[in-house]
């Protein structure tokens, strides 16, 4: 976080979907989807029908699986990192430029199971190229109504969504920032923008100002400690 001349401040959220929030006000959540290779002769596809079925070969064969996600201290990275410190295995955590370049290596079998979110899987899972194991909101995706969370596959601790937000400068009126909360909030009701975000997997739901920054608050202090675990570097 920064703050410029002018008291402005500028943040980085840790976001997958381009939406908003006025200094807390609008919370957009989109929760990662577990794909895996379709082809069932691999031996580590067959064992990754479910989350239990891949920890299990996991455990078996430390450091030889393989958990793909775009760009390090992404939130879909991160959740390969929360992912491997909460089932405590041996797996190796292998990076991508795009999420097309992840795909490809899903496709090929060069990673065992991929991280991202439903908007950058959309394709392929339309045209069922991947075998989706998991979700990681707190509940189902209703475009994935079939597909369990991690919660009900035996991980109670392992959720994750994203979100995105619009913040305003530094001392900002609060009758100001009431209006203009309210306006989003309302906004996010329309039904069109509702089915759109649907489409791509996001919950599109406004909160208040002050529910946003205990939003980040916790998110902060979550993601900190699963990269001070993992001994990420600061770039």
């Amino acid at each position: 976080m920064t703050r410029d001349e002018g008291g402005s401040v500028m943040m980085l959220v840790p976001a997958a979907v381009l939406v908003l929030l006025v200094l807390g006000a609008i919370a957009v959540d989109s929760a990662v989807v577990f794909l895996a290779q379709r082809d069932l002769s691999n031996r580590t596809a067959a064992a990754a029908n479910d989350i239990a079925g891949f920890v299990a070969h996991a455990r078996k064969n430390p450091g030889k699986l393989t958990l793909g996600a775009i760009n390090p201290v992404s939130t879909q990275n991160l959740s390969a990192h929360l992912f491997k410190q909460t089932t405590d295995t041996d797996v190796v955590i292998v990076p991508h430029k795009t999420t097309p370049e992840l795909v490809t290596s899903i496709l090929r079998g060069d990673v065992d199971i991929g991280f991202d979110f439903y908007a950058g899987f959309q394709g392929g899972i339309t045209d069922k190229q991947f075998r989706i194991i998991a979700t990681s909101g707190e509940e189902r995706n209703p475009l994935l109504n079939d597909i369990p969370t991690a919660i009900e596959s035996g991980l109670p601790t392992y959720v994750v969504t994203s979100w995105n937000g619009l913040a305003s400068r530094a001392g900002l009126p609060d009758p100001i920032l009431r209006k203009l909360n309210g306006l989003i909030v309302t906004a996010l009701k329309d039904p069109v923008l509702q089915e759109k975000g649907l489409r791509l997997g996001i919950d599109m739901r406004g909160s208040t100002p002050e529910e946003m920054r205990d939003r980040m608050a916790r998110d902060i202090v979550k993601w900190r400690a699963v990269i001070e675990k993992a001994n990420i570097a600061p770039e």
